[in-house]
């Protein structure tokens, strides 16, 4: 009776042990198939292949221990720990899956207090400017050998994705797949990356795309590049082209297509226009009109033409001028011109009949000059580069004068040195390229180079008055001279009052440690070792001391 007890004993033994494997391998089938349509979220073969396993496994443990199957789901019995080793199935496959909805939800969350991984409030500023209805793309392009570039990227793209509510979509495309998309982008890089609007049907609006300079601060490259782009759908400037030789379809060295294309670049705007035109029609420039260039001038303005002007600037418009010395009767801005005139009574603005010869400060002759010194008071004296000043071939003196209206704010930008002096013999001086200090005739220096007028307590109306037209030629900007670009740019800014440039400023990390990105490759091996095999092995450890505490 004994053995037969026993043996009866060791039967019960198997079956429960039969039951529990079955158990395991139901349970096991069941989260590979959550996990599965949680991934791929259709019912994949595997997904199928694993709820079957799942179900007979489940079925089989019920049919060979129902009694430890009934036991184990009432949780009245916990032989052995069964409960336990299921419980830690169950939460491994919970923490499974919540890492899949969370990773597929891109949910993005900083918990540093620098605020390393989230846009700035300049950002948003800019954002904040994109037209209502209207979503902006960010287009990268990246070939099938850049993928890891692109994951790196994508970490800090995606932020502008998800931190405004889908107003910003990230959009991946291979040139190798699509080169005409490419090409109508104007792509000549890999990793190169382009902002855009989208038109009412989602696709891009390539009447409203710029280029994302790649430089060393990602955040501030790709909103420069939005600014610019948003710029460009409301900011313009006019080139009057009445009477000069610096024209923005010139090409040559003599012509200023280069200052065109770096407007245009930096999301504004040209447009060529006629002020002869303009007065003989009796029109007006047009509204839209952000900054009217005067470049150069050869001959002196009419009355029609100055009539023109004094209209726009009354309606608080913004007037760019370059004047060259010129010996040449009736000739653009002479010193007792109409003109000349207006912008003294309006502005106190002075144009003088001269050239600054500057000794100290030239560059191949007394005549080539750069500036001896440049005023930060002002944004555009403050935005030139350090060390890259403006080149300036024969400039003429021009001056910022106290008489002027109560309503204007005027000053200097630009100087020449003590040293210099102002050359009033231009007959001599332009026939014979000779010229000397003359005590009764010539002024001493310094003289002013570039000035600035603003009545901002009146219209409204800017003016800057820069006394060279030749620095903004293309051989002078091709030369690599970066003051000359950045002088007639930032001028352009502020005229037009869209000098905000983003300056995202310094921000503290208490942490002083560096920022670190990882591919998504290393991510999901990250995901992978801590949700998987990290528990995993855990539960292995746990399986085999139940089976040891059970059947040894």
């Amino acid at each position: 009776m004994a053995n037969t007890a026993s043996q009866q004993q060791g039967v019960t033994l198997g079956r429960s042990a039969v039951g529990s494997v079955f158990g395991f391998i139901g349970l096991a089938g069941l989260l590979v198939a959550i996990i599965s349509f949680a991934w791929t979220v259709t019912i994949a073969p595997i997904t199928l292949i694993a709820l079957i396993v799942g179900l007979v496994g489940l079925v089989a443990w019920a049919a060979v221990a129902p009694k430890d199957f009934v036991a184990t789901l009432t949780g009245k019995q916990a032989r052995h720990g069964t409960v336990s080793v299921f419980a830690s199935l169950l939460l491994l496959g919970i923490v499974v899956l919540s890492y899949i909805i969370i990773a597929r939800a891109n949910i993005a969350i900083d918990t540093t207090l620098s605020r390393t991984f989230s846009l700035t409030d300049a950002t948003f500023d800019v954002l904040d400017r994109i037209p209502e209805g209207r979503t902006l793309q960010i287009t990268g392009f990246y070939t099938s050998d850049a993928l890891e570039e692109r994951a790196l990227d994508d970490q800090f793209l995606r932020q502008y994705e998800l931190q405004t509510s889908g107003r910003v979509v990230v959009e991946y495309i291979n040139p190798q797949e699509q080169p005409a998309v490419a090409q109508r982008f104007g792509v000549i890089q890999n990793g190169q990356l382009f902002v855009s609007l989208l038109d009412e049907n989602g696709n891009v609006d390539f009447n409203a795309v710029a280029a994302v300079p790649r430089e060393n601060k990602q955040e501030r490259d790709i909103t420069n590049a939005i600014l610019s782009l948003l710029n460009q759908q409301v900011l313009k400037v006019y080139f009057a082209q009445d009477r000069t030789s610096l024209s923005i379809f010139d090409e040559t060295a003599s012509g200023i297509t280069l200052m065109d294309n770096g407007l245009r670049f930096n999301g504004i705007q040209t447009e060529a226009i006629s002020l002869q035109q303009l007065a003989a029609a009796g029109e007006a420039i047009p509204e839209d009109a952000a900054t009217l260039v005067l470049p150069r001038p050869r001959l002196a303005l009419g009355e029609p033409e100055l009539a023109v002007i004094d209209d726009y600037l009354q309606r608080g418009g913004s007037l760019l001028v370059l004047a060259d010395a010129t010996s040449n009767e009736n000739s653009f801005l002479q010193q007792e011109s109409a003109f000349n005139a207006y912008l003294t009574e309006n502005y106190g603005l002075v144009a003088f009949d001269g050239v600054v010869v500057d000794p100290p400060m030239q560059v191949e002759t007394p005549l080539d000059i750069i500036p001896a010194a440049i005023f930060g008071e002002h944004p555009t004296g403050a935005a030139i580069p350090q060390g890259q000043d403006p080149f300036f071939r024969i400039a003429r003196p021009v001056l910022a004068s106290e008489q002027k209206p109560e309503t204007v704010a005027n000053g200097r930008i630009m100087s020449s040195s003590q040293q210099s002096y102002i050359e009033r013999d231009l007959e001599t001086l332009f026939t014979t390229n000779e010229f000397a200090f003359d005590e009764e005739t010539d002024l001493t220096g310094p003289a002013d180079l570039v000035v600035w007028a603003w009545d901002e307590q009146g219209n409204g109306s800017k003016v800057i008055l820069i006394g060279d037209g030749d620095f903004v030629r293309n051989r002078n900007i091709d030369s690599g001279t970066v003051g000359n670009a950045a002088l007639f740019t930032e001028s352009i800014r502020w005229l037009s009052g869209r000098e905000d440039s983003i300056n995202f400023g310094f921000v503290a990390n208490p942490s002083g440690l560096p920022v670190l990105f990882v591919s998504g490759g290393n991510l999901d091996l990250i995901g992978i070792f801590t949700v998987a095999i990290v528990p995993l092995a855990v539960l292995f450890i746990g399986i085999i001391v139940w089976y040891r505490r059970t059947f040894a």
